[in-house]
């Protein structure tokens, strides 16, 4: 058996899967590795940079059954 653990973020109101996290450095391009990694938004943390993707909202009409 096996688990899946994502790490969630909340941002503008909006909530993001975090895909990946990588130290900030001097030779990283974020811009490809934003492509890289289909993230949709790139956050920055203490020096953590996070690639992330968001989650969409389900917008559903409630239908009675009368």
């Amino acid at each position: 058996m096996f688990s899946i653990c994502k790490q969630i973020v909340q941002f503008n109101d909006d909530l993001y899967v975090v895909k990946r996290s990588i130290k900030e450095s001097e030779k990283l391009d974020v811009d490809l590795l934003k492509v890289y990694f289909d993230a949709d938004l790139v956050l920055k943390k203490d020096g953590i940079y996070y690639f992330t993707q968001k989650i969409e909202t389900l917008e559903y009409e409630q239908v009675s059954s009368t």
